[in-house]
Order: C-alpha cells, then structure tokens, then sequence
C-alpha cells in the first residue's frame, strides 16, 4: 500500500477571524476524550503540523470570507506550507473528486481526450469545473532520477496541484508508475512492457486555470533530452 497524498481542509471563515476551527472548546474536549490523541500539542501548533505535512491545502468555506480577508488568509496559510504544496478554494463544501485527487486520470492507454475536466465528467450534473484544467504530455525515454528532480521542479514553479501517468526509463524494461500531488511524488514499477506497446512517458497535468501548458511542456522536456 503506497500513501496518495495528505490533504488539510481548513476553516477559511473562522480562520479569518482568528481562530484554527469554528468550535476550538468542542475539538479540544473530542481531543481530551480520545485517547488515541495527542492531548498536549496546542491546536495551533497543530494547525502547523498538518500544513506542513500538506501535499493539498482545501480552504473551506471560502464563500463566507471577503476577498480581502481571503487574500490574508491564503497568506497565512502559505507561509506555513512547504514549497509546491497545492491550495485551493471550497465553497458551499464542495470540492470536485476530480480536482482534489485526480481520480482516474491517465489510466491506462486511456490519455486521449484528457483535454480539461469538463470533458472528463460524464456524472457531475450542476458542478462547475472552470476553475481548473488539465493537459496531456508524452515525452521520450529519460532517466529515473532526472525525471523526478524535473517533475519536482516543475510542480514548484508552476503550482501543479496533481500529475500523474507513467514513464518510460532508460534500460528498464518495465513501465514506472508516476503519481503527484503537490511536492509528494511517488514512483514505482507497475508491470513490464507488453510487446507492440510504445515505450513512451506519458503524463497528464492538473491545476487551476489557467495552467502555462507551454511553460509546463518546456520545463518538462529536458527530463527527455537528458
């Protein structure tokens, strides 16, 4: 079992007026009765502990918050996350599957069409997509190591919030399984090549719109050329 990825979901309203959860007595009387927690740690040393250890950063309750005390808030919020972590916004409590976690993307031989999340939702009647896209990318054979310290790089200075797919390495003669969120990136050898199949590295790129495609590709392609 490999981990996908930590996600926070933070109260943007009542972060925005000071305080780390809407109720801060009720959760630390449900952390005193569960003996399974940590008892000790002040909740806003908490708060920092989970940002850190964020690969996605959920604002919840954004429609409640002024743009201005908003803007404060991603600020506060920022300054605690490590680099390349993902931040976005929920409002009415809503955050499409899609978007939070990338679920089904870049399934196998399955890339063509992946052009933007309208067009990946078949079931999702009444929820809007417009804040985010997505693009598909195929690459040459790389090597291992190059590829990730560019996936990483790439994530970083383009606020990529989810990529995933698989890639071909140089000698190897099975598939590498790539999956990402925020600054975590896991790797893995899913199975070896089936005979005919083009040994090719295939990704596909999610964040919110709009994303640099061409900048996104360009910083890619060296994780070939190398």
């Amino acid at each position: 079992m490999t981990l996908d990825a930590v996600v926070t979901v933070i109260d943007a309203a009542a972060l925005s007026e000071g305080r780390f959860a809407a109720d801060e007595a009720t959760v630390d009387t449900r952390r005193r009765e569960d003996q399974m927690l940590d008892h000790e740690t002040p909740l806003g040393e908490l708060f920092k502990d989970q940002l850190i250890a964020a690969d996605l950063v959920v604002l919840n309750k954004s429609d409640l918050v002024t743009p201005d005390k908003m803007t404060a808030v991603e600020a506060q919020v920022r300054a605690v996350m490590r680099p390349g972590t993902g931040l976005i916004r929920s409002e009415h409590g809503h955050v499409d599957p899609k978007a939070l976690l990338g679920l089904g993307l870049a399934a196998e031989g399955k890339l063509a069409g992946r052009e933007s999340l309208h067009e990946l939702d078949h079931g999702g009647e009444g929820h809007e997509h417009d804040d985010f896209d997505s693009f598909s990318i195929r690459l040459p054979s790389s090597d291992r190591d190059t590829l990730i310290r560019i996936l990483e790089s790439t994530i970083r200075a383009h606020d990529v919030l989810r990529l995933k797919g698989f890639a071909a390495i140089d000698g190897s003669s099975a598939r590498l399984a790539v999956q990402a969120v925020g600054p975590r990136v896991t790797t893995w050898f899913d199975r070896p090549w089936t005979a005919g199949e083009p040994r090719e590295t295939a990704l596909v790129v999610i964040g919110e719109t709009p994303l640099d495609r061409a900048a996104i590709t360009a910083k890619l392609r060296p994780a070939a050329a190398a």
